[in-house]
């Protein structure tokens, strides 16, 4: 009669290759898994961004006085949930935690264009 079923050698190569290839693909989709998390944060960075220029455009002459005072203005995240140019919820892709309302973005101009910088917010 023959006997069906593996060797333990033909098991043992098996377990091996297995280990080897899980020590090859974990750390690259580790790797994808982060730059992704940093690419997306970055996006929601862009959107906060963007909101703080429609922002700006609606409140232009107030913001824009305090430039010329001090140099900048500060636009916190709650301020722009309030005037609705941003979701309720938004969430640090990186950190899966949820972004401050007491976070800012810093209004100024540079003589050429308005920056528009995202304080609080960390995507790396």
């Amino acid at each position: 009669m023959k006997n069906k079923g593996f060797t333990l050698v033909e098991v043992l190569g098996v377990v091996i290759i297995l280990a080897l290839l899980a020590l090859i693909l974990v750390p690259k989709a580790n790797s994808i898994i982060k730059t992704n998390k940093t690419k997306s944060c970055n996006s929601v960075l862009s959107t906060i961004q963007s909101s703080a220029e429609n922002y700006f455009q609606i409140h232009y002459s107030n913001i824009n006085n305090e430039i010329n005072t001090i140099g900048y203005a500060d636009v916190s995240i709650g301020s722009l949930i309030d005037n609705g140019l941003l979701d309720k919820d938004i969430n640090n892709p990186v950190t899966s935690e949820p972004i401050s309302r007491d976070s800012i973005v810093r209004i100024s101009n540079n003589g050429a264009a308005y920056n528009y910088d995202v304080i609080g917010v960390e995507c790396e």
